[in-house]
Formats: structure tokens, sequence, C-alpha cells
């Protein structure tokens, strides 16, 4: 049965989603979907936390009243995941990539506000109810992570507008979530 795990359902903790990323057959362009071995769902232990809280009716009937995880997302998958070098150059993927990419996106954001932000997620949803949403964050509306394990299915979620448990808020486009994180933080 699908479920979460220990400690991404915590809610001092920002969980970090899976997508995958495709380049276009012509053009420089790309497109995102949910990567489909990414985690995400409902905590059996945690309720929804405060900041969780004020994402839309839609959302709350699915939370029912549990943290929901992931909170954001960011590629992991191994196909097109992160460059690593370890003696070589190869592809890293996994939520393991994708969660220290928002680290690093964290440190620099640190860096621009000149000290340490702290726990992020209270601004992380207030952009997501504001008008900077669409700019700080990619919102992943394609993919699934259902899954087959020996055979039996195990149903998961599908990429939904907004917030949902597979994605998540999205992936960030840091040039403009950074900024808006630091003013959320301060305001």
């Amino acid at each position: 049965s699908p479920t979460t795990s220990f400690p991404t359902d915590e809610p001092w903790v920002t969980s970090t989603g899976g997508t995958s990323l495709q380049r276009a057959q012509t053009g420089g362009s790309f497109s995102e979907t949910a990567w489909d071995q990414s985690g995400g769902g409902f905590s059996s232990f945690f309720p929804t936390p405060s900041f969780q809280q004020f994402l839309p009716a839609s959302d709350q009937q699915l939370l029912n009243h549990r943290r929901g995880v992931p909170d954001v997302a960011a590629d992991a998958n191994p196909d097109s995941g992160l460059a690593i070098y370890s003696g070589g150059w190869q592809l890293g993927g996994g939520t393991s990539a994708s969660a220290p990419l928002w680290a690093a996106i964290m440190a620099i954001a640190n860096q621009v506000a000149g000290h340490p932000l702290g726990f992020i997620n209270p601004a992380l949803y207030k952009l997501a109810t504001s008008s900077t949403y669409a700019r700080d964050f990619h919102d992943i509306t394609v993919g699934n992570n259902s899954t087959n394990v020996n055979g039996i299915l195990v149903p998961g979620h599908d990429a939904t507008p907004g917030w949902d448990p597979i994605t998540g808020l999205g992936s960030p486009n840091a040039e403009n979530l950074i900024p808006d994180l630091i003013a959320a933080i301060k305001g």
C-alpha cells in the first residue's frame, strides 16, 4: 500500500520529490514531468502543519488532516540528473540528488540574504498562495508515481496544478525564487 517514510514526512523537514527533464526534439526548450520513482503521499503520524493549511480546499481534502509530502521537487531522474565527478563523469539521480540541489539553492539564498534563512517551509507555502508562484516555481502537472512491485500495482499519485503529493509545489526557478523567498521571510 502507498506510504511515506521518516524523516520526509516530518513537518520540520523540507521534503523534496523528483522530476524528469526532457529536451524537445527541435529547439532548445525542455519540459518537466513528475518522475515515476519519486515518493510522495500523506503521513500516518503527523497532522497537517500550519503552513499547509493555507492550500486550497481541494488540497485540504487530499491532506485529510495529514502532513502531505513532498514540499518541493527537482530533477531526480538518473537519465537527466546531475553531473557528478567521481573518477570520471557520470549522471546521478534520485531524490538523493534533488534534495542536495535544493540545499545548494538555499545556501545561495542564505548568502544573498546575508544570514541563514532558517526554516523555509512557511515562506515556501506563502509564495505558493501569492502572485509570484508562477514565476518562483515550475508547476509540474504531468506524471504519476504508481509502481509495480513483484506484479502488484501500488497506486501512486498524479501530478496536478498547484501542490500535489508527488512534486509538491514544483521545481525551483531559483533566479526568481531566491529574492521572493527572502522577501517572504522578512515580511
